[in-house]
Order: C-alpha cells, then sequence, then structure tokens
C-alpha cells in the first residue's frame, strides 16, 4: 500500500508554521505576542502533581521560558 501511495502520489506533505515571541508569568502561564508586542494568546500549564519524596522542584512547561519580568523576549514555534 505504501508503494501505491508514493508511485500514485497520493499524499502531498503541507505544513505551516510561525515563530512567536513569548514569555512565562507568574501564573505558570506562557504569553504568546504578535511582532507589535501585543499578546494574542495565552497557554495554561500545570504544575508537576505527583507527590515526590525528595527535594526535586515541581516543574511547569512555563519554566523553561524566560519570564516577562526579565525583559528577555523568548520565542516559541
Amino acid at each position: 500500500m505504501l508503494e501505491e501511495i508514493i508511485d500514485k502520489k497520493l499524499l502531498k506533505a503541507r505544513g505551516v508554521y510561525g515563530l512567536f515571541a513569548a514569555n512565562s508569568n507568574e501564573e505558570d502561564d506562557i504569553e504568546v505576542y504578535d511582532e507589535n508586542g501585543k499578546m494574542i494568546t495565552k497557554f495554561h500549564t500545570l504544575r508537576q502533581q505527583l507527590v515526590k519524596e525528595d527535594e526535586t522542584p515541581y516543574y511547569a512547561m512555563s519554566d523553561f521560558f524566560a519570564p516577562k519580568e526579565s525583559g528577555y523576549k523568548d520565542y516559541i514555534v
């Protein structure tokens, strides 16, 4: 079946991507901005919920973005 798809060109790959400025905020959210610096959307992230027996931190996805207060512009794809 794969050979038939390739030979008859039944599928065509198409895609769109964007690179947007983004920062984290105090509420564990990721704020995404347009080219003028206006916030266009916000991704709400959760902190890890599993109870840990050691002192390791409870991460949220927003921890991997520069905080808005830092003044540094981070990016999201």
